[in-house]
């Protein structure tokens, strides 16, 4: 087995000249200085010329060595250690620097190669030295974790991890290890190793299935004086892996509640809290809390937790057994150095559960249960059709959402109401929900058509009609629980000049271009103030539509619509004005006789449209004939006089 060691040290000469080196060691892998392990400190000098010093020695086998880089210089010089087999390969194993001080590695290798050291950098003196650990033969420690290798507890073992050989087939060796442990002591594992390997442990529990933690130092904390085991494995390809191992017993921890929900401390629901503490912190089995309480059904509880004493994050979770027993968790929380309520509605009385930890965070907490009020099943209907009236302007109205029961084909409860409302006055819709509960709304129309298919717990709304809308109130099947409470405020009338609808459009009163205002009044979640003007094309031809938004705040929005047949309207174009730009203008191509809509919407304020027809402008509505066209061609000429002459020749004496 061969070890290199190669040193080297760039040489500055742009200022100075170089140094002589005395002695000279070889400069490269080929003639590398031969030094024998074990015989004190070599010295040597890097000149200002890019040198390099090699040197090396043969290793047996199964040995670990220490190589350590001495410098009293001011400047950097760094180490590379390479280990070089029979065909001459060498591998690089490790490196590192140093601006003067010493620089220290430990290397393991496993087959006899030569250890090749390579001293670079800034000139200057320095020492290398090599030393044998000790040597470490293959050892006989269990490869299975059905008959690990006990081992004694604050004891050092020391291990190799035999590389994987190609050639025999022979996978990369591992070890594994187990340690007996006392409820409720904390242990400390610590896994060193040289400085060319690629080692970790892995833990496992009595029965072999993963912990799903690895690493080269962790804590755990035995809860019940179960024993843990210990896999110790490294890389594959190494050369050669040493390390040594030691699980050290910290001592029992105090605790002050139990770690286990079968085994939670009973609480009574009420005004006073319960004090308790997070004591100690680990990378397994950290300290937590468990405590219990059994619920009366259908009621809002206020679930307090305090951080206390500057103890930073208190976290809590929050579960409740199902019909069969088991826990299902609900929702999670927490406290930061300060109180934090919660109020919760609980429809079953089946026991819930709080666990209380620190995720890091030590120190002392109080957590509590307190009944606000009681809310039994509620008899609102479920149906469309037969909704509950509730009035505007009256005090909330409390509801429940019970969760489905599927043995019992029992759905999800869901509560419908109704409100009535006058045209143009605005609605606001306030839903207030329990903590952690999921309770929405959506808005319908009298008919029990959908509005918008968005969920609200708050929104507002403008009636286009003196009437009726309607709620509906659903929730969650996964929560524990939930409680709302729902009104309707009217919030008053609100004014608009145009309607809203194309039913309701307003006529435009002129085709020549004169500027028509108007304004965009209100916004509301639903039923937002549109604008609707209508027009009858008198004539064939491009149009030219003028829009400018005044509102000196955002985008305004014009569509324009055609009347196939009644009720049927088509799209055919749109356009957007910004605040303090020109006005937009478009042209389109419309028919003679069909009506057109102009929709308007978007930011609050004024605007101004305009529409003009195509020329010639007469013979319509808004633009009569001139005086004396007799023959309606829209000119005043010789042929209207002959029109005219044609019927003053006309013989209208009465018959014989």
């Amino acid at each position: 087995m061969k070890i290199c060691l190669i040193i080297g040290a760039a040489c500055l000469f742009a200022s100075f000249p170089c140094l002589a080196e005395d002695p000279d060691y070889g400069d490269d892998i080929s003639t590398a200085e031969v030094i024998a392990p074990g015989t004190g400190e070599i010295y040597g000098t890097l000149t200002p010329s890019g040198d390099n010093d090699w040197f090396k020695f043969s290793s047996p086998g199964n040995t670990l060595y220490r190589i350590s880089l001495d410098s009293t210089e001011n400047n950097y010089k760094y180490m590379e250690i390479f280990f070089v087999d029979a065909l001459g390969t060498s591998v690089r194993q490790t490196s590192g620097g140093i601006y003067a001080g010493s620089l220290t590695r430990d290397v393991f290798l496993e087959p006899a190669e030569d250890v090749c050291i390579r001293i670079y950098g800034s000139e200057g003196n320095y020492s290398v030295e090599a030393a044998a650990l000790g040597t470490y033969p293959e050892d006989s420690y269990s490869d299975d974790c059905s008959s690990p290798t006990m081992i004694a507890l604050d004891t050092l073992i020391e291990g190799t991890i035999t590389h994987f050989d190609p050639i025999l087939q022979l996978p990369a060796d591992e070890d594994w290890f187990e340690f007996e442990a006392e409820q409720m002591h904390r242990y400390q594992i610590l896994l060193g190793d040289a400085d060319n390997r690629n080692m970790n442990f892995w833990l496992y529990y009595e029965d072999c299935d993963p912990v799903n933690m690895s690493g080269t130092s962790k804590t755990i904390v035995s809860l019940n004086g179960e024993n843990y085991k210990i896999k110790v494995a490294g890389g594959q390809y190494e050369k050669g892996e040493y390390y040594n191992l030691q699980v050290t017993d910290l001592g029992i921890m105090q605790d002050d509640y139990p770690n286990f929900s079968d085994q939670a401390f009973e609480i009574t629901p009420g005004p006073d809290l319960t004090e308790g503490s997070i004591d100690y912190n680990q990378d397994l089995n950290p300290d937590l809390d468990w405590f219990k309480f059994t619920p009366q059904a259908e009621t809002l509880y206020r679930i307090s937790l305090i951080s206390r004493n500057n103890g930073g994050y208190k976290y809590l979770h929050v579960a409740q057994e199902n019909d069969y027993g088991e826990l299902v968790s609900h929702f999670f929380t927490a406290a930061y150095n300060k109180m934090e309520t919660y109020d919760v509605f609980i429809e079953k009385n089946n026991t819930v559960y709080f666990e209380v930890y620190g995720h890091g965070y030590l120190g002392d907490y109080s957590i509590g249960a307190e009944i606000l009020e009681a809310f039994p099943e509620d008899s609102y209907s479920d149906d469309c059709e037969t909704a509950n009236e509730i009035i505007a302007g009256a005090p909330p109205t409390d509801g429940t959402i019970n969760r489905s029961d599927p043995v019992n084909s029992i759905p999800l409860d869901t509560d419908w109401f109704k409100f009535e409302t006058q045209r143009l006055h605005k609605y606001e819709i306030v839903l207030t929900r329990s903590d952690y509960s999921n309770v929405n709304f959506k808005l319908y129309d009298n008919d029990c058509s959908l509005l918008q298919n968005t969920v609200y717990n708050y929104a507002t709304i403008v009636s286009l009609y003196d009437g009726f809308y309607k709620i509906n109130v659903f929730g969650d099947d996964s929560k524990i629980g939930e409680y709302y409470n729902l009104s309707v405020i009217d919030l008053g009338l609100e004014q608009d000049e145009y309607g809203n609808t194309f039913e309701d459009a307003a006529e435009f009163s002129q085709l020549d271009g004169t500027p028509q205002a108007g304004e965009i009044n209100y916004s509301a979640n639903f039923n937002t103030d549109w604008d609707v003007i209508k027009f009858l094309a008198p004539m064939t031809g491009n149009y030219t539509l003028g829009f400018e938004n005044l509102s000196g705040a955002g985008y305004m929005y014009l569509q324009l619509y055609e009347e196939e047949s009644a009720g049927v309207y088509n799209y055919k174009l749109g356009s957007s004005d910004y605040k303090g730009g020109s006005a937009t203008v478009v042209h389109p191509y419309l028919t003679e006789g069909n009506y057109y809509y102009i929709k308007i919407y978007g930011e609050l304020g004024p605007y101004e449209i305009y529409v003009e027809s195509p020329e010639p402008r007469c013979g319509d509505l808004n633009h009569p004939h001139p005086v004396g066209d007799a023959n309606e061609d829209c000119v005043v000429d010789m042929l209207d006089i002959a029109e005219m002459a044609g019927n003053w020749l006309t013989d209208n004496r009465p018959a014989d």
